[in-house]
């Protein structure tokens, strides 16, 4: 788990972007190399409940968990196979609402890979959390009869809020 990870506050209706870059060793969840381990690598947090939205490395790949307490919809949203080794822009745009008129959607370089539209939180502020989140690292240990776990590493930059998908660009150099 991640010491003192950056979070920021969101409003009602939020954008929020970062580019990230996974090690090319970075291992992808639920295989054999890293089973039983998971990686979540950004979470839109409520105050007072668990987390509305998440990343997450399951099953290899980036996926997006609506995780509302005991019922989850993942739904994947990076292949394995373009995940580690590269780049990946991504954006959310949200309106956080626990009626039907909250929407969620998730861009990866500028291509809308899942819109959601309904209850989007539960109760409590959202705000958003980044950072590798590793779980069900002793039952890890357990199974490979190991004490350490291998490192995971992911790479954040240009991590923003703004007005329009437009604003979370980075400044052209000068």
């Amino acid at each position: 788990m991640t010491a003192n990870a950056p979070s920021y506050r969101v409003t009602v209706r939020t954008i929020v972007g970062a580019t990230i870059g996974m090690a090319g060793h970075f291992m992808c969840g639920r295989h054999s190399q890293c089973l039983p381990d998971q990686s979540r690598l950004g979470q839109f947090h409520q105050t007072g409940a668990p987390p509305a939205f998440m990343f997450q490395n399951s099953c290899g790949g980036l996926w997006i968990d609506r995780n509302f307490g005991a019922t989850t919809h993942m739904r994947n949203i990076i292949r394995p196979a373009d995940l580690r080794g590269r780049w990946h822009r991504i954006a959310v745009h949200a309106r956080w609402s626990a009626d039907k008129d909250g929407f969620f959607k998730f861009y990866v370089n500028d291509d809308l890979k899942w819109a959601f539209n309904g209850p989007t939180n539960t109760r409590g502020r959202i705000y958003f959390k980044y950072g590798v989140y590793r779980t069900w690292l002793s039952y890890y240990k357990r199974a490979k009869g190991v004490d350490q776990v291998p490192a995971q590493i992911v790479y954040y930059a240009n991590v923003r809020r703004a007005q329009t998908r437009a604003g979370l660009r980075p400044p052209s150099p000068k």
